[in-house]
């Protein structure tokens, strides 16, 4: 691996994005890694910063939403017919529209196929939503809120295409952690962004997959972390808090504004930005 260019932006609006934690991250040096990987896809802030400073050979990008999933195909395969389609929301944008998309979305179940007009269906519907914030209910229903007095729909065509650059050597898959993890390798770099739990609940009540994230869930994934470490990857684990000092064996916290982020490896002053 090594630096390449200027640090890409997501094409998607997503609550939770860790972008300011990769301007953190890539203040330092990262160790030297084949392949990355990202269980907890989002919108994929972390890789497409990564990808903008090294030539990475092979990422393997995830995440148990299949819209999501899907959506990252369409930009990837097909980006000239995203731009189309998001130029009629553009040109349709209202409170009547984004209803529309929203039963468009809800009648076709995606089985994480790429379909462009989806994909831009979920890229203008995230972009007008409350907060951003991609929900569905227990039942596979998605339910999401326009923003109070949204501006305009001005779609980010550039971004689309950028981000069709970077994920030309992306494996995109709709699976799980526990599925995702199993394709980890010695000497890989894993990006690891799960949904923070709130402290009384057993998960987050606002979940963006009807299959929600658990405490059980947690457990089994710093498992997996632990195996992996002790097999020689590199893991860079975020959460909303220091988890106490027996979850992890070695290691680093750091203070990443609103995240506090665990990195396995020792961090290097000289990073890249």
């Amino acid at each position: 691996t090594g630096p390449s260019g200027p640090i890409a932006n997501s094409f998607l609006n997503w609550a939770g994005s860790k972008r300011s934690v990769a301007k953190h991250l890539l203040r330092h040096q990262l160790p030297t890694f084949e392949n990355y990987h990202e269980p907890f896809l989002g919108s994929g802030a972390f890789f497409f910063a990564l990808s903008s400073l090294y030539k990475m050979p092979r990422a393997v990008l995830s995440d148990r939403n299949r819209h999501l999933a899907s959506t990252f195909q369409a930009v990837k395969e097909d980006p000239e017919s995203v731009i189309r389609s998001l130029s009629l929301h553009e040109l349709l944008d209202s409170e009547v529209h984004f209803a529309g998309i929203l039963r468009d979305l809800n009648n076709h179940k995606t089985k994480g196929t790429a379909n462009p007009d989806r994909a831009a269906g979920m890229i203008y519907a995230l972009a007008q939503s409350f907060h951003s914030f991609w929900y569905e209910t227990p039942d596979g229903r998605i339910s999401l809120s326009r923003r109070s007095n949204p501006k305009p729909f001005r779609p980010k065509f550039d971004r689309i295409s950028v981000a069709s650059v970077h994920l030309a050597k992306a494996e995109i898959l709709a699976v799980d952690f526990k599925e995702s993890m199993k394709l980890v390798l010695p000497n890989d770099l894993v990006f690891i962004d799960a949904p923070y739990l709130k402290k009384h609940d057993k998960s987050d009540p606002r979940f963006y997959t009807a299959k929600r994230f658990t405490r059980l869930d947690l457990e089994e994934l710093i498992r997996l972390v632990d195996s992996a470490v002790c097999q020689g990857t590199h893991v860079i684990f975020c959460w909303n808090e220091k988890l106490p000092e027996t979850v992890f064996d070695a290691g680093t916290w750091l203070d990443c504004g609103r995240d506090n982020v665990w990195i396995s490896f020792d961090p290097l002053v000289e990073g890249l930005l």
